[in-house]
């Protein structure tokens, strides 16, 4: 019985570990947690049921395998959770960060510097139109009145 109790703590652990690489690789949402938690219970079924086939006395779950393997779920998810989930945010840092890098000294400058032509473009193309408009005015020497 001890063996079996042992043998089913260390498959919820395993079970927590897995679980918590599958949240950190698949993210937060709502669809994530779902896939997840079918999975899970999924999972939890074949190993206790391989489990308890293959190694258990009986060879059948008892109520106590159970109650071991959600112990282990939960201490898995209490030990390992954090520092799974704090690797994972760090992990996606370090991929995240030449990209930023990246944007920030290549990216930014260059559409700075875009921006500066087009704005600078836009000024000479306003005044070009305000001269327009100023050449257009006629001259009163030019004008003549019908005087019959």
């Amino acid at each position: 019985m001890a063996a079996d109790l042992s043998a089913s703590l260390a498959l919820g652990v395993l079970l927590a570990g897995v679980l918590l690489a599958g949240r950190a690789a698949l993210g937060g949402s709502w669809a994530a947690h779902f896939i997840l938690d079918v999975t899970g219970f999924a999972l939890a079924a074949v190993l206790l049921c391989g489990f308890a086939a293959s190694r258990s006395a009986a060879g059948v779950v008892r109520w106590y395998m159970l109650l071991a393997m959600a112990a282990g779920v939960w201490a898995g998810w209490q030990t390992l959770g954090p520092a799974v989930l704090y690797a994972a945010r760090l992990a996606r840092w370090a991929v995240a960060a030449p990209f930023v890098l990246l944007f920030h000294q290549a990216v930014c400058p260059a559409a700075g510097h875009l921006a500066g032509l087009v704005r600078s473009g836009w000024r000479k193309i306003r005044a070009r139109g305000r001269k327009r408009r100023k050449k257009r005015l006629q001259k009163n020497a030019g004008l003549l009145y019908n005087s019959n």
